[in-house]
């Protein structure tokens, strides 16, 4: 009965611990249309960020930054949304192995969030996301 309850305890924990499953566009709706939520669920929060690689580029300080970026044209709304996923220098073997346009899967803690949505010309959100790790590659 007592290893019932470890199991059942352990399984509740791993479900609510589990992180977040996203896409860049579904970020995008978050901070448009809710704030709150947005702070809720992915600041300070490991989300799993599915989507497609821009580029990747050197951080400066010996480690990486792999971008994904997404647009959205609804007939009521035009905007982008730009995700910079940080990684250490140690990720290179692995990073160096994808193209643009590749589809990935990151874990990672999104620290920043910069919404620009209220902007009368480019309405866009930055995600600055730190210790990401690489989930998944679609090679």
């Amino acid at each position: 009965m007592f290893a019932t309850l470890l199991v059942a305890a352990a399984l509740v924990s791993a479900t609510q611990n589990a992180p977040l499953q996203t896409t860049p566009l579904e970020v995008l709706d978050i901070c448009r249309f809710n704030a709150a939520r947005a702070d809720e669920t992915l600041l300070h929060h490991r989300i799993d960020l599915t989507g497609t690689v821009a580029e990747v580029e050197r951080d400066g300080i010996g480690g990486y930054i792999v971008r994904l970026q997404a647009m959205t044209h609804a007939p009521d709304f035009i905007g982008r949304v730009e995700i910079q996923c940080h990684f250490a220098g140690s990720a290179r073997g692995d990073l160096a192995k994808i193209s643009p346009g590749t589809a990935v899967t990151i874990r990672g803690v999104p620290r920043t969030l910069r919404d620009q949505l209220g902007s009368p010309i480019d309405k866009h959100v930055i995600v600055t996301m730190k210790d990401c790790g690489l989930v998944a590659t679609g090679e």
